[in-house]
């Protein structure tokens, strides 16, 4: 408990993906943001040396764990992000960061080609002002065409999802070596990657890596960078006193293909599975809510709670929240037993990464999970989550959890924390080794 309180406690913050801010929310919200224009000094080199891309107004988790492993190494980027102005803001994405205070915005005017070159923020040499990011939106990929930026690299967040952003971006910027960051094996094709410079294409997972690798013709490697979460001062959790319920996580919304129509999660499926076991544990005497207080759902997405569909019989057992602010969907998770997973579709067996894998590693907590997952996510082990037991439904896990030991429970935390750590220095190695092919210097990480 206290090496998990220091190290993920105190950790820099980050994490296929989609957290659960509705559009409207994000304009509403970002129509209260004040940010102030003011004038940006120049920083001392003629050049940016990286600059970074989130192709779609969403996947932030993926763009964190980028910084993060850039900060580690001790490199300032300058991030592009697809989105209106503010978003950042409005999803607490700084804030989750650690950077609110050394990140400003410029104008258009300062960013775009009537006035030049892009300035940037110059800060200090103290915590995560050693790393910076200077912060541009791009509401549209057209305004790609008047970018005056110069970088050796650039990497692009799920360009197979938005293809014009990322190659306006590589056309503008004309980087030595540019990094491509596959999301959807099942959408990416060479047609929307025709780069005619030095790239890697990198995948979050090794079954996507596989399919993207099949698909592309090429060599995909696959790395998972990660932003640790760190819980606001007073809401440690690393007793098994405060954890309770479980959590489910990403946008309520349906999916559609050619033969199959359903909910990304399955929640029909897990909530025959409670009003089943409720009605048979009352059948035997037991009154499951004073017998299992934390056999509880929270479902953490875009949505409504009506979209839910919840039975009357466990309605007081499943509770919605949506538009949560980074800092408090995670501290959410964090506090939670476990995350379940319900999938309802098998494409995050096939050809994504599900975001409830990123939010188990950035909140370290544990996934009730079936083998099948752990055969697909194979970074993952029996140490690192509540694995099922043959036969065994998520709810029946659920119930079965609620009952383990504290030393159990948190057995599975340590275990997510040094898995973190440990994909946290892969990817500093494999960054390392892009920054030397695109013949930038580098400055190696003593902490993560």
């Amino acid at each position: 408990g206290a090496r998990l309180s220091m190290t993920c406690g105190l950790a820099w913050l980050l994490c296929s993906l989609a957290v659960a801010v509705s559009v409207a929310h994000t304009l509403s919200a970002v129509s209260q943001v004040d940010t102030p224009v003011r004038q940006l000094p120049t920083r001392t080199t003629s050049h940016a040396r990286v600059v970074v891309v989130n192709d779609m107004p969403g996947h932030f988790e993926v763009l964190a764990g980028v910084l993060h492993v850039l900060r580690l190494l001790d490199v300032r980027p300058e991030v592009l992000y697809m989105g209106v102005p503010g978003i950042i803001h409005a999803w607490g994405l700084l804030d989750w960061l650690g950077q609110q205070s050394t990140v400003s915005h410029a104008t258009r005017e300062a960013v775009f080609e009537h006035v030049g070159k892009l300035n940037v923020v110059d800060v200090g040499a103290d915590g995560f002002n050693t790393a910076a990011a200077h912060w541009v939106p791009l509401e549209s990929s057209n305004q790609t065409d008047s970018l005056h930026l110069h970088a050796n690299l650039v990497i692009c967040v799920s360009p197979e999802l938005a293809p014009a952003v990322c190659k306006g971006v590589v056309k503008a910027v004309n980087p030595s070596l540019a990094v491509l960051w596959v999301h959807r094996a099942d959408v990416a094709t060479p047609s929307k990657f025709p780069l005619d410079i030095r790239h890697h294409l990198v995948a979050l997972a090794p079954h996507v890596a596989k399919l993207s690798a099949s698909r592309m013709h090429t060599n995909v490697t696959w790395t998972l960078p990660l932003a640790p979460y760190h819980p606001n001062p007073g809401q440690e959790c690393n007793l098994r006193s405060c954890l309770s319920g479980f959590t489910l996580q990403g946008s309520v919304h349906t999916f559609k293909t050619r033969k199959v129509t359903g909910f990304t999660r399955d929640y029909a499926k897990l909530w025959t599975q409670m009003v089943e076991l409720k009605a048979a544990r009352r059948a035997k005497g037991r009154a499951a809510k004073e017998a299992d207080p934390d056999v509880r759902v929270l479902v953490l997405g875009k949505g409504t709670r009506e979209q839910l569909l919840i039975p009357a019989e466990i309605s007081g057992d499943v509770e919605h929240q949506s538009h949560l602010r980074y800092q408090d969907f995670w501290g959410r998770i964090h506090r939670s037993l476990a995350l379940v997973p319900a999938f309802g579709m098998a494409t995050y067996y096939q050809s994504r990464v599900s975001s409830t894998i990123g939010a188990s590693l950035t909140t370290c907590t544990p996934l009730i999970a079936e083998q099948r997952l752990l055969d697909t996510y194979t970074f993952l082990g029996p140490e690192h989550v509540f694995l099922r037991l043959p036969g065994e439904s998520e709810a029946a896990a659920m119930y079965r959890v609620a009952s383990l030991p504290e030393e159990e429970v948190l057995s599975r935390r340590h275990a997510l924390l040094e898995l973190r750590e440990e994909l946290t220095r892969s990817a500093e190695a494999k960054f390392s080794g892009w920054l030397e092919e695109a013949e930038l210097p580098i400055k190696p990480a003593t902490a993560s």
